[in-house]
């Protein structure tokens, strides 16, 4: 499961977005003729690509990533269980074209988040937060078309770790925000009937009833529930 959330310019909607799809995220209404030509003063249409992307250390694995993303052209690319160490991390950067990167890496190579953006998209980041310990998300304070929005990144841990997601809440708000995005794999299933297949137990319990709760507490949806609900 991956989770993204948004607040709508327009409805002050909130989103959270799931699966590795290409999702169109849209922060105000449609440009008309007019509104293109003013376009760097006002929220517009962009997508964002997530993936869990299983180790992104060999070479063949990241000229793989390299013809997805030419081929989806996604503004912002969330990556993660990257498994990136500082070393392999820089030469990622080094083969990457069209797109800067910034990681969450691990010496270990476990783990691992990393969010890139497209070259020439107007985000300008104020401020990065990582976890600095164990890598399991990442976080940017930025700005697009002059209003605050923060990105997140998350790796879920593999155990019932329900103070995780509380962190992560308190982190994202943080600054106040007046959008927020949060893509990852959560090791969680909001839905065991939907979400799951021959499961016994449910995974994470704890965990999943902090997540949940902080939903309902801030309005926030599931954009790929909402759009595929069975």
């Amino acid at each position: 499961m991956h989770l993204s959330q948004l607040t709508s310019v327009a409805a002050t909607q909130k989103h959270i977005t799931q699966n590795n799809s290409k999702i169109p995220t849209t922060l105000s209404n449609t440009p008309t003729k007019q509104t293109k030509m003013k376009r760097k003063k006002t929220l517009s249409q962009f997508s964002i690509l997530q993936i869990n992307i299983n180790g992104l250390c060999s070479p063949p694995k990241q000229k793989l990533i390299d013809a997805r993303l030419k081929a989806k052209k996604s503004e912002i690319v969330i990556l993660v269980d990257t498994r990136l160490t500082p070393g392999h991390n820089d030469t990622f950067r080094g083969n990457l074209k069209g797109y800067s990167l910034t990681s969450a890496t691990s010496y270990t190579q476990s783990r691992g988040v990393s969010i890139l953006i497209k070259k020439g998209f107007p985000l300008q980041i104020k401020r990065i937060h990582k976890d600095e310990v164990n890598s399991n998300y990442l976080m940017m304070e930025c700005k697009i078309y002059n209003r605050k929005i923060n990105i997140m990144g998350i790796y879920g841990p593999n155990t019932d770790s329900p103070t995780f997601y509380e962190r992560i809440f308190d982190i994202i708000l943080s600054n106040d925000p007046q959008h927020f995005l949060i893509a990852g794999d959560f090791n969680i299933a909001q839905n065991q009937d939907i979400d799951t297949k021959n499961y016994v137990n449910v995974n994470n319990p704890r965990a999943k009833e902090v997540l949940l709760s902080k939903m309902e507490e801030m309005n926030v949806r599931d954009h790929w529930r909402d759009t595929h609900p069975a």
